[in-house]
């Protein structure tokens, strides 16, 4: 893999049954700013270890705290995981299966970049010096296209 764009074929080539992975590329009018939209609702930091977690039980009675229990046998753990002293009332009355939508993500909110074409929209994270010196070197080993991506690689 030279090129960010080389990930869309080892994602469709990494499972191949029952089907091959169906892979999308991702224009910047789907993505969303849900940090912003959950930020004030909910703790950033889940506060249980996910890796040992067998069930997880979310309810709308109880929704400012999760059950979990780390074997099927094992009695119920509960989390908070809405900040203390936050109420949860929403301004927007929504109706049985509905939820809000976040405002699609402009340049500056973007974090994660998928694809090349996603980067380039957003400019790239600026790698250091001695990091773009090497790449310089290795760019020769590449495909045609590799040399240019890299040239073009912004640097601190």
């Amino acid at each position: 893999m030279e090129l960010p764009l080389d990930w869309i074929d080892v994602l469709q080539s990494d499972r191949t049954r029952p089907s091959p992975s169906d892979v999308i590329s991702v224009t910047q009018n789907i993505v969303k700013q849900w940090d912003v939209l959950l930020a004030g609702k909910y703790v950033k930091k889940c506060p249980f270890p996910t890796r040992q977690i067998k069930e997880i039980e979310c309810s709308r009675e109880h929704s400012k705290r999760m059950k979990h229990r780390s074997a099927f046998h094992a009695t119920w753990s509960i989390s908070p995981i809405v900040p203390s002293g936050k109420k949860t009332t929403s301004t927007i009355v929504l109706e049985e299966g509905e939820f809000e939508l976040p405002l699609q993500a402009s340049n500056s909110n973007l974090i994660v970049c998928v694809l090349l074409q996603l980067a380039t929209l957003l400019g790239l994270i600026p790698i250091k010096t001695d990091k773009y010196k090497h790449l310089m070197l290795l760019k020769r080993f590449c495909g045609p296209a590799a040399p240019l991506y890299y040239t073009e690689l912004p640097q601190q």
